[in-house]
């Protein structure tokens, strides 16, 4: 973060935008994400750290941002009493843009309960996320998350979840990323391969959006880059394997039972060498 604040300070135009959509509670040498830019969101669907079932929240440091937010998520009541008589959108404070897109008041009040026990989440997720590590370490062929308090930038993740890289180079011989997953699944393990997400420059909206948002983009088609333009990204997708941490106190017997089936394992893939 500290390299991207010091590149946008050389360009005050350009605005930093955070997507936390998985950090709720995170933080980078003691500051909360989603305080470092412009905006922020953090999402509250149902598998997220804070949940409401759906919704979402977002913060911004720019009031007309906020103004602006109001009459799309909102209409009448609040954009009248938020938004100043004098400012452009107050005309619009009636009907908004004609859609309602705030999250409902149920959900809300749901995340607001969780948000006040997220203190304890953390704890919970930092425990967990620790024993798993000192559990996967065993297993020489996968790569962890870093636990370094000391360096220049230290981190507190959220622990949404759990990822590991498996480096196919270093693994006995014969055992593939598919072999590792099916194995911890039989065992009862919900672990499991990113189906759902990869590289955003395969994804259609970021290669072609012209096509479904063609008020906004050009109807010719954005210039792609390369296959091989971005091989990090792509080494990541191809080895990342996730899991659960278990954060809630009534998820503490199957943070246990994660620990002790993974340690089992670590002790047997041995077995797979040549």
């Amino acid at each position: 973060m500290s390299e991207i604040l010091s590149v946008l300070s050389k360009y005050p135009h350009v605005l930093l935008l955070e997507d936390c959509s998985h950090a709720h509670g995170a933080s980078i040498n003691g500051k909360c994400v989603g305080t470092f830019g412009d905006g922020a969101a953090w999402s509250l669907q149902g598998q997220k750290i804070i949940s409401g079932g759906e919704g979402g929240i977002m913060v911004t440091k720019h009031q007309d941002f906020h103004f602006q937010a109001l009459i799309w998520g909102h209409y009448n009541k609040r954009c009248r009493s938020e938004i100043p008589d004098n400012h452009p959108l107050a005309p619009y404070a009636l009907t908004g843009t004609g859609l309602k897109h705030r999250a409902h008041p149920i959900a809300v009040r749901i995340a607001l309960n969780q948000l006040r026990q997220l203190p304890s989440f953390q704890k919970a997720n930092s425990f967990n996320s620790r024993r798993l590590q000192e559990v996967l370490k065993k297993m020489p062929f996968l790569t962890l998350p870093e636990f370094d308090s000391t360096s220049e930038q230290r981190t507190c993740p959220a622990w949404y979840a759990f990822w590991i890289r498996f480096k196919s180079d270093l693994a006995p011989a014969g055992l593939t990323r598919t072999d590792l997953v099916q194995l911890l699944k039989s065992a009862g393990l919900d672990v499991d391969t990113p189906n759902s997400t990869r590289p955003l420059y395969k994804e259609p909206l970021f290669a072609h959006p012209e096509k479904v948002l063609p008020g906004i983009y050009a109807s010719a088609p954005l210039t792609q880059p390369p296959s091989t333009s971005f091989p990090m990204a792509d080494s990541f997708h191809r080895e990342l394997i996730k899991m659960p941490v278990c954060g809630m106190s009534y998820q503490q017997a199957t943070a246990d039972f994660y620990v002790e089936t993974l340690s089992e394992m670590a002790t047997k893939y041995v077995e797979f060498s040549p």
